[in-house]
């Protein structure tokens, strides 16, 4: 399951853009706009970014073009340096990267960085157009959150409530993922994530919410939720492990799960009888 909720950025590069001949001087303009798909209740949001990192190459390798581009007081977007389409036909390939604080340079936009499970780092990831392909030349980019939201939901069943248990509060305790990868290396030039799983570590879900079950509904839910890293994990390589009062449970993944950036993955748990 997972949420989109977009939150627009209107974003408009003053930049000229030349046809072949005329690269760097006069031509079509190159607009950019974006778009931030909210999904992973992250930390950032769209009232945060105030400048991006881009990267724009030429599919025939002549030119390419890596800048910062800035919210202005004028509430326009400009880029460090100004940015040119070849000509009409000619593709170009482009992506982008946010990182609160991080002034990348265009080593680390094309070898990548490292970074853990609590970065809130934004990214587009590459998207090839000719210019004949856009609306008047704009460069439509997608923000993501590059972190994935983890959301366990319990379901504690009747026998739960007729025995007196999670009335006034959660009675789930210590929602743990067993050995995930923390750190990743993530490369802004092509979106790709390499974890690293040579450092596994427990991860302890927050709490988030709970419903007590009541006289008419008995059914009680917990919700817990973490941000973690991109990944495919195969069947039994994904463990949560959590308590209910002096019961301990298990449950290991039976099937392939992905976890792709900027979305909310929902794994229900249904634990119907208390410990005995």
């Amino acid at each position: 399951m997972k949420t989109k909720y977009l939150l627009i950025l209107a974003l408009a590069l003053s930049a000229s853009c030349g046809k072949e001949r005329t690269v760097g001087r006069e031509g079509i303009p190159m607009q950019v706009d974006a778009i931030l798909a909210d999904d992973t209740k992250a930390d950032v949001t769209a009232a945060d970014v105030k400048s991006f990192y881009l990267q724009v190459s030429c599919e025939d390798d002549t030119y390419s073009y890596f800048t910062r581009v800035t919210l202005g007081t004028d509430g326009a977007w400009h880029p460090d340096k100004p940015m040119y389409w070849k000509n009409e036909t000619t593709p170009v390939t482009y992506s982008a990267v946010f990182f609160s604080g991080h002034a990348f340079t265009a080593a680390e936009f094309a070898n990548g960085i490292d970074f853990n499970f609590t970065d809130d780092v934004l990214m587009a990831a590459p998207v090839t157009v000719k210019f004949t392909e856009t609306t008047g030349g704009q460069l439509d980019i997608v923000l993501k959150h590059a972190l994935v939201k983890l959301r366990l939901e319990f379901t504690l069943g009747e026998k739960f409530f007729d025995s007196g248990i999670g009335l006034a509060g959660s009675p789930v305790t210590l929602p743990t993922l067993a050995d995930v990868p923390v750190f990743s290396h993530f490369t802004p030039a092509s979106g790709e994530f390499t974890p690293d799983t040579g450092y596994m570590v427990p991860l302890l879900l927050p709490f988030v919410s709970y419903t007590p079950g009541t006289a008419g509904s008995k059914a009680a839910k917990a919700v817990y939720e973490s941000s973690v890293l991109p990944g495919t994990y195969a069947p039994g390589t994904l463990t949560l492990t959590f308590k209910i009062g002096s019961g301990e449970y298990t449950w290991t993944n039976n099937k392939t799960i992905t976890f792709v950036s900027g979305e909310v993955v929902t794994l229900p748990v249904s634990v119907m009888t208390p410990f005995v």
